[in-house]
């Protein structure tokens, strides 16, 4: 119950049986245990976004990115769980990382175009910016 490598044979398994609780509730065991691999992290970043699970993402994705900053699909899943927490300021720093890893990536700058604009409406950045 306790060998990582077990567990995390099982929890992929169980994730590509599309069972994603239990694979998603193995995966946290393993990180208890010790096993904060980029792969754990990576899964339970995707596994919890898939869920729709909000700030488990920005959890999982806030621990993966500082060991792996530069992962382009955790950075977009990260800030898709930021704007839906409402905590644009920092999708917004986040869009801007992504957006010099991918730069001819369109979509990414309406995104924060779109962002900014919203806050500056909303009065959020004020002296901020």
């Amino acid at each position: 119950p306790d060998d990582i490598e077990v567990l995390t044979h099982l929890a992929t398994d169980l994730a590509m049986q599309r069972k994603y609780e239990v694979s998603y509730e193995i995966y946290k065991k393993i990180l208890t245990l010790g096993g904060e691999s980029e792969e754990t992290l990576y899964t339970l970043t995707h596994l919890a976004s898939e869920m729709n699970l909000a700030d488990d993402v920005i959890l999982y994705a806030r621990n993966y990115l500082k060991q792996y900053p530069h992962n382009p699909e955790i950075l977009w899943i990260y800030t898709q769980s930021l704007i839906t927490s409402w905590q644009r300021k920092e999708a917004v720093e986040t869009l801007i990382k992504l957006k010099n890893l991918t730069p001819y990536n369109q979509e990414i700058a309406d995104l924060i175009q779109k962002l900014v604009t919203e806050e500056e409406l909303a009065g959020n950045f004020g002296e901020e910016k």
